[in-house]
């Protein structure tokens, strides 16, 4: 799998302490992007999903993991493989995701995605959405629309307005979401990361 980053606390994407991991690859093309480094297809970055679930699984005090990106349902069978074998190991984990894909899109199976043995784009279907939605506690569904970003907090977790904010189970519900963002500095002094929603910071 072709992953971007990782992080292995954050309050801001999703409920209680959670990991991320950002998918390194998307086609959508949203104008606007905020992680438009995040769109290319790198093979550079291929990382075992095993290696993946290791870091995950031996994580202290998260409650969950948010799946971003990039585009993680263009890479849907290795999200799919990685979700099953986390929850195997642990079934509190909850489990997030940031899809440009809308929910009607994702039902329809009309997404397509890489597998993580060769290159050619696959098709989607309704059967391998509906797999990925059955590990998912939630997710952000649709395509960021900059002409009508969120301008303050009232919508946790959401980009743009036409965005919309599903749960799947429930574990959750809105009022177990807060608005806001993060600034991290690495120990090592490498690359320093902001995520979440800086509203009224990035104009």
């Amino acid at each position: 799998m072709l992953i971007h980053n990782k992080l292995e606390s954050s309050t801001v994407n999703g409920p209680g302490n959670r990991a991320v991991i950002w998918f390194q690859g998307c086609s959508l093309g949203c104008k606007g992007c905020w992680n438009p480094e995040t769109h290319s297809f790198d093979n550079l970055l291929e990382t075992s999903i095993y290696e993946v679930e290791d870091w995950l699984c031996n994580l202290p005090d998260i409650e969950g993991v948010t799946f971003s990106g990039g585009e993680p349902m263009q890479q849907a069978s290795s999200l799919l493989i990685l979700m099953a074998r986390v929850r195997a190991r642990n079934p509190q984990l909850s489990f997030g995701m940031y899809t440009g894909y809308s929910q009607k899109e994702l039902d329809l199976g009309s997404f397509k995605w890489k597998s993580m043995f060769d290159a050619e784009w696959k098709k989607g279907s309704k059967e391998l959405w509906t797999e990925v939605k059955g590990y998912l506690d939630f997710a952000v569904l649709g395509r960021y629309n900059q002409l009508v970003r969120v301008t303050d907090n009232s919508l946790p977790l959401i980009g743009s307005t036409n965005q919309e904010l599903v749960f799947f189970t429930e574990r959750y519900k809105p009022s177990d979401l807060e608005a806001g963002y993060e600034v991290h500095i690495p120990a090592d002094g490498s690359t320093v990361s902001m995520t979440g929603f800086p509203v009224g910071v990035i104009e």
